[in-house]
Formats: structure tokens, C-alpha cells, sequence
């Protein structure tokens, strides 16, 4: 009797069409953990560019010409006669009419507005009257990021301090804000800062 078909011999199945074994399974499975390493490390890669000790951090990607820091030392000193504005002392140019406030700061950081001016400006000069013997000024700013910030000023003897403060974790362009600020007299310098808080 032949061997052939014995039990202890068994006959091979052939292949069928499309069908190379585990070997299809494996390949599948390779695909999957190739995926599954490059997520994690893409992931590890974003993780560390935002908090790792490498990341940027950068309050903006551009520097705007407005921008006027204080010299070395201005913040530890002591200033005397300096004083905080309250937030009804000045105002943000409306968006529509930065085109015409830029202009008229082009070659100043400080200029003193006329009644036509603040007209322009602010539509009326209802913001302005009632408010003793203060003039207008149209001073420069600049911010990072409107919806999450704000500005404040201070006023010393011969200065005036502009700074906004705003929320956020990334870097951004810095933009150009003119404000309309109510004083007794010109200031001799205009201070212009901006920063971001994580």
C-alpha cells in the first residue's frame, strides 16, 4: 500500500487564491504598530514643543515698530507722582478709524486732538466734554490678542505708560492699537508695551 493518503502522511492542502498563510495577518499587524508608534511620536513631538524646556516662549513672532519699552531699572524704581488712569479716562480708537489715527501718529507717539479731530475719531465729542480742563491725546499702543486682554495707563511727571496684558500660549503677531487718553498737559515720553500670561 502506498504511502501516500496514509494518516501519519497527510496529503497538503494547496493554496488557495489570495490566501499566503499568516502572512497577510502579519503584515496587518505590522501596519497597525507602525500607525500606533507614529501617533506617539508625534504626540511626544507637539507635548514637547508646547511645554517642554525648549518651547518657544515668545509673546509674539513680530515686533511692531510702536513698541516703546521703558528703559533698564524703570520698573524697581520708585516714581514718585505716578499714577494709575481709570478705565473711563481713555478709550480704543474704534477699528474704522485706525487708518486715520495711524496717520496722525505716523512721525509722533503723542499728538493733541481738536474738537474736528476727536470728531473723526469717535463720532462726537460727547466722551470728551464735562471733563475740565484735560485735552484729548491720541497716544500709541499695541497688543497680541484683543478678546483676552485689556489695556490700562499711567501718567508720571514728564511720562505716560501704555501697556496691554493679555491670556494666551502661543506666540502671535503684534498689532497696532492708537487710544484716545485724557490729560492736563503733552507727555514728553510715551512708554508702549504689550506681554502675554500663560
Amino acid at each position: 500500500m502506498s504511502d501516500y493518503g496514509h494518516p501519519e502522511f497527510p496529503v497538503p492542502r494547496p493554496l488557495r487564491s489570495g490566501d499566503d498563510g499568516d502572512t497577510g495577518r502579519s503584515s496587518a499587524s505590522v501596519a497597525v504598530w507602525v500607525a500606533v508608534i507614529l501617533l506617539i511620536l508625534f504626540s511626544a513631538v507637539v507635548v514637547i514643543n508646547r511645554w517642554g524646556p525648549h518651547r518657544d516662549r515668545r509673546a509674539w513672532t513680530r515686533k511692531d515698530s510702536w513698541y516703546a519699552p521703558p528703559p533698564d531699572g524703570f520698573y524697581g524704581a520708585e516714581k514718585p507722582g505716578t499714577c494709575h488712569l481709570d478705565t473711563d479716562e481713555y478709550c480704543e480708537v474704534p477699528t474704522a478709524k485706525m487708518a486715520v489715527a495711524k496717520q496722525l501718529l505716523k512721525n509722533t507717539s503723542c499728538v493733541q486732538l481738536n474738537e474736528e479731530q476727536i470728531k473723526q475719531l469717535l463720532g462726537s465729542t460727547d466722551w470728551w466734554e464735562g471733563r475740565g480742563d484735560r485735552g484729548c491725546f491720541l497716544v500709541r499702543g499695541v497688543l497680541l490678542t484683543r478678546s483676552s486682554g485689556l489695556f490700562s495707563v499711567s501718567r508720571g511727571r514728564d511720562y505716560l505708560f501704555v501697556s496691554h496684558s493679555c491670556m494666551g500660549a502661543s506666540p502671535v503677531h503684534m498689532r497696532r492699537q492708537a487710544l484716545i487718553v485724557l490729560l492736563k498737559k503733552k507727555p514728553e515720553k510715551v512708554y508702549v508695551t504689550c506681554g502675554m500670561t500663560e
